[in-house]
């Protein structure tokens, strides 16, 4: 909340057009103080608002503008705002235009990201609002095994998620256990898969609007508004159990694609028990062949190795228990 007013303390001059209620209003600062009354130019029927300002060179060695940070940032403000257009000119010696129109919106976005990767169905797409609160989102399995999910708050990444995200996991646990109880398993071979099973090989974009948003810090790394994460779970809940119910070949390799990664967790945790269960075996066994000594440390005490039940029982009954120890 505090952008325009950094760049102008920052800025040798800020120029501000605003066209609005049907004038043109303009005020210019320097060095961050207002070097002009706001002012009525004239009628206008045009609508929006013009923005100029050169960063100050007492405050930065470098204002070289990085052409490819804004490029990341419209990219993405296209793709989170279906249908908009942003035009992005440079007109320094490598002179570059370049226009960002994504109608696709997210959907677009997240066929992108999995350009490379080899997704496994359709993007699924849902959108929903409930108590002033307005969501979209969009989701892909791959074979992937990695989780992306991508969650913004008013075009804004929170790259520690918070309770959008919180929302979106919940729906998905809660969902396809519901989905597979019912629909995939018999009643002899009911399995509860975790949300990491669910989750794996998903990319997922999850963007939220709403008027008040509460973060963890001024960085806008985590959401923290509670009621968003109840909102998002019900609205992703219904409409994801919806389309499961809709389209059972698209459900049916999503499910298929999480009990592979269900079966591969529990193969990996056998095999790590058996693992655990033989070193715990080796030295038990190892432990209980040996008698040990009083003393401590091995600079006096001494140990023999004696082979069979019959020599290590004679041993024992000969040795000094005080620092001699029998294996």
């Amino acid at each position: 909340g505090v952008g325009v007013s950094v760049v102008n303390a920052l800025s040798e001059y800020v120029y501000v057009c605003i066209c609005r209620d049907g004038y043109i209003y303009r005020q210019d600062y320097k060095n961050g103080y207002t070097n002009s009354e706001l002012l009525k130019v004239s009628n206008t029927f045009n609508r929006g608002t013009l923005i100029r300002f050169k960063p100050n060179l007492i405050y930065f060695n470098n204002i070289r503008f990085n052409y490819g940070v804004l490029d990341q940032k419209f990219r993405e403000l296209s793709f989170l705002n279906s249908g908009i257009r942003i035009n992005l000119s440079d007109n320094r010696k490598k002179k570059r235009n370049d226009v960002y129109l994504f109608v696709g919106g997210i959907k677009t976005f997240v066929e992108q990201l999995n350009v490379k990767k080899n997704d496994i169905h359709e993007v699924l797409y849902f959108k929903g609002n409930k108590n002033e609160i307005y969501l979209e989102c969009a989701l892909q399995w791959t074979r992937s095994y990695n989780e992306n999910v991508f969650c913004y708050t008013n075009n804004i990444r929170q790259k520690e998620g918070g309770s959008h995200m919180s929302g979106l996991r919940g729906a998905l646990t809660k969902i396809f256990n519901l989905y597979m109880e019912n629909y995939i398993f018999s009643k002899k071979n009911k399995v509860h898969v975790l949300g990491d099973d669910i989750r794996e090989g998903l990319v997922s974009v999850l963007s939220v609007k709403l008027s008040d948003p509460k973060f963890s810090s001024q960085t806008k790394e985590k959401l923290v508004s509670v009621d968003v994460k109840f909102v998002v779970e019900s609205i992703i809940s219904k409409k994801l159990y919806n389309y499961l119910l809709e389209s059972p070949c698209i459900a049916k390799i999503i499910c298929n694609r999480i009990l592979e990664s269900f079966k591969a967790r529990e193969a990996a945790k056998k095999a790590k028990e058996i693992v655990r269960k033989k070193d715990f075996l080796e030295f038990n066994k190892l432990n209980g062949r040996l008698a040990g000594c009083q003393v401590k440390d091995s600079f006096y005490s001494e140990l023999y190795l004696v082979e069979g039940d019959s020599a290590g029982g004679s041993a024992k009954q000969a040795r000094s228990r005080f620092n001699q120890a029998i294996l």
